[in-house]
């Protein structure tokens, strides 16, 4: 049965390309098949967010839509809304390292995050040369000095 409201938790733009980050459940069922039994396991999406998935393609309700999914088990911070007032206190009293975590997903304000620069500006804003070869580890290295200064600043404003 899909949830009445969906909220993303974050948006992210991944080198130009648009994803929605959000917790679903992935519910087991065991299926007998040839005398064996198997666990298999489903997983149903908010109409809010097929809604939205079929907004961003431009598609019609009812056409398929292939999606890609980007899955790994998530962890507590992940199920959070972080907008909350409780949640706000409780953010307070955790640690820096995962302060910044939460903070650099885009969790705690849900809005959109660039996570690889696309285009030459966006790797100049990063402190590295377009006309230069730019391997993965140095776009890491330079997004996470950029958020820690970033959120550097924001709490010294604040």
């Amino acid at each position: 049965m899909a949830s009445k409201s969906f909220e993303p938790i974050a948006e992210h733009i991944l080198m130009g390309d648009r994803y929605i980050l959000t917790v679903l459940s992935a519910r087991p069922r065991r299926v007998k098949s040839k005398g064996r039994e198997y666990w298999q396991y489903s997983i149903n999406l908010p109409i809010n967010l097929v809604r939205l998935f079929l907004e961003m393609t431009g598609e019609e309700p009812g056409t398929l839509l292939p999606l890609t999914i980007l899955a790994t088990p998530s962890p507590w911070y992940h199920l959070i809304n972080w907008k909350a007032r409780e949640a706000q206190r409780m953010f307070k009293r955790l640690p820096e390292e995962l302060k910044t975590k939460i903070e650099a997903l885009g969790l705690r304000d849900g809005g959109p995050v660039v996570l690889i620069p696309s285009r030459p500006e966006e790797l100049r804003e990063l402190g590295l040369d377009p006309e230069k070869p730019v391997t993965l580890k140095d776009i890491v290295e330079a997004v996470e000095k950029h958020v820690l200064e970033k959120l550097k600043l924001e709490r010294i404003v604040r």
